[in-house]
């Protein structure tokens, strides 16, 4: 004797089998696009500190970039009048990973990015010799 399903049993069953497959689509998706753009990377801030007021040009989100590639992005901007010293302090959001690469003889620059207005931080790699910069210190900024 052969057991049959209600239609209803069936429609349930199909419910869930959709379910499940979008829950774990969107789970895929949100790890693997995660994994791309750094959410979930460990990050740690550092100060860039600005001779002119160059620096406030920045602003949050814009691009901070290692020899090329993408490493973190400008917190804030601000008048370096707070540090009793001219020109401008930026803070940069970095992904942790690339912590031992920047140095305490790094610089970092600001260049324009598009039509519309954005820019990029370059930081460059330091010495060898020099130690890391550590969480919330500051480098140099080149004009």
């Amino acid at each position: 004797m052969t057991q049959r399903y209600s239609t209803a049993r069936k429609e349930s069953l199909l419910r869930i089998l959709i379910l499940s497959s979008f829950v774990l689509l969107t789970t895929a998706a949100v790890v693997l696009i995660g994994k791309d753009t750094g959410i979930f990377a460990p990050k740690y801030k550092l100060r860039v500190h600005f001779g002119s007021d160059n620096g406030l040009r920045l602003r949050y989100g814009d691009k901070v970039q290692l020899e090329g590639v993408k490493i973190g992005y400008v917190l804030s901007a601000f008048p370096a009048q707070a540090d009793s010293s001219e020109g401008a302090v930026a803070v940069l959001n970095l992904e942790k990973q690339f912590q031992g690469l920047i140095r305490a003889d790094s610089t970092a620059s600001i260049a324009g990015r598009g039509l519309i207005g954005d820019y990029v931080v370059n930081v460059s790699r330091g010495s060898i010799n020099q130690p890391p910069v550590p969480e919330h210190g500051t480098i140099r900024g080149v004009d």
